[in-house]
């Protein structure tokens, strides 16, 4: 069976395996600003000290997360060593310009995954505290989900949709 060149580089992900990208958050940068700047309230903790009678208790003081992501910019260009007519569609500008759209949503979502990877919170089977605690008999389960949804909430962390959060998990873990 013969496969064009074309065919060949246009090969790609349907749109639905980009994941990373779908479940980003985008918010827009200040003019010119070199990073995006987010704050995010700390969460309350809870007070374990009994009152005394006639001594008023501590005063909470509300405090704010600070979170700098860097900014930076992507692209290319192409350089063409024939003459190019752009008076009509040139097949190859047609082709390329598709390729290009294509690799553009891929490297949003390898972007997406990056950076979702590098704030994401890891979470271990069995409650273990690295992957090196891990044992042969760990693997996970529906008390693990649980503790991850409480650790969530503790946390002041909103669901992402109808009350629930996103899992970015390893086909391990689904398997």
């Amino acid at each position: 069976t013969f496969y064009s060149k074309q065919l060949l580089d246009t090969i790609r992900y349907d749109a639905s395996q980009y994941v990373y990208y779908r479940i980003a958050d985008q918010t827009p940068i200040q003019e010119k600003a070199d990073k995006l700047m987010v704050r995010r309230w700390a969460p309350v903790q809870a007070h374990t000290v009994p009152l005394d009678e006639g001594v008023p208790p501590k005063s909470d003081k509300g405090s704010v997360e600070k979170y700098e992501i860097d900014a930076r910019q992507y692209g290319r260009y192409m350089e063409f060593s024939d003459k190019v007519d752009f008076a009509v569609v040139d097949p190859v500008i047609a082709h390329y310009t598709r390729e290009y759209a294509l690799v553009a949503m891929e490297t949003l979502d390898l972007l997406a995954k990056e950076v979702l990877f590098s704030i994401a919170q890891p979470y271990y089977a069995g409650s273990a505290a690295n992957f090196e605690a891990l044992t042969p008999d760990s693997t996970p389960n529906m008390t693990d989900l649980r503790l991850i949804i409480l650790s969530l909430k503790k946390a002041l962390v909103r669901p992402r949709s109808n009350g629930r959060y996103h899992v970015i998990g390893s086909p391990e873990f689904y398997f």
